[in-house]
């Protein structure tokens, strides 16, 4: 599957991951090309935290792209009662309280039903496999992967380091990815086995994929 040539856009600080894979996923499925602005706004960007895919994955469903969201965790029990999705998915005590200390999920639930709303997203509820990822690129699916850019990285670290990334291509073993940073890396070929623990930290079930794909040529 060939997408739109798309200009790689690196990520200006530690919290614009998620706009910066959006611009780019954004405009390779056919779209405009969009400002860090405008990719705030349709990310449901907050200043200081982390972003939650849910607006993402409504903002591309309202434009009229098809999404499918791979997650361990199930969307709509998690925004609809957090704490006890959180506990069971088997996250460490610390990073259970800083979710729920930054995440204002009556927020993200909205965006959930925004995105169910359209008829246009699902919600996969399971661990991704990283040998899907391939197979759906193929199929015309862009793959963008939520992980740990530590692992992804190989550094080492004391804590999970929540991170947002496209997938450009597939190399034999290996995935082609776009990381916005820090450092950006365009074209960054990394082992699937190494990918595959980048989704799995800091537990089984934290790494998401959110598949977009343009069904109307």
């Amino acid at each position: 599957m060939t997408f739109k040539p798309y200009e790689f856009v690196p990520n200006p600080d530690s919290l614009h991951c998620t706009q910066a894979s959006f611009i780019m996923a954004y405009e390779a499925i056919g779209g405009p090309r969009l400002t860090m602005c405008q990719a705030e706004e349709l990310t449901g960007f907050l200043p200081g935290v982390e972003t939650w895919p849910y607006a993402m994955i409504a903002s591309f469903a309202e434009a009229g792209y098809t999404v499918r969201h791979v997650d361990a965790v199930d969307a709509w029990a998690l925004t609809s009662d957090p704490e006890p999705e959180l506990r069971a998915s088997g996250l460490d005590a610390d990073t259970l309280a800083y979710f729920l200390k930054i995440t204002d999920f009556e927020r993200e639930h909205a965006f959930v039903t925004r995105a169910i709303a359209t008829g246009k997203a699902t919600f996969q509820v399971g661990a991704p496999d990283v040998t899907e990822i391939p197979i759906a690129f193929d199929e015309g699916w862009l793959p963008i992967l939520s992980l740990d850019a530590a692992i992804l990285a190989g550094r080492e670290h004391t804590e999970f380091e929540g991170h947002v990334v496209v997938v450009r291509g597939h190399d034999g073993d290996g995935l082609i990815l776009d990381d916005p940073g820090p450092p950006a890396r365009s074209g960054w070929t990394v082992p699937m086995a190494v990918v595959s623990a980048a989704l799995k930290s800091p537990a089984e079930t934290s790494g998401t994929v959110t598949y977009v794909r343009n069904d109307g040529g």
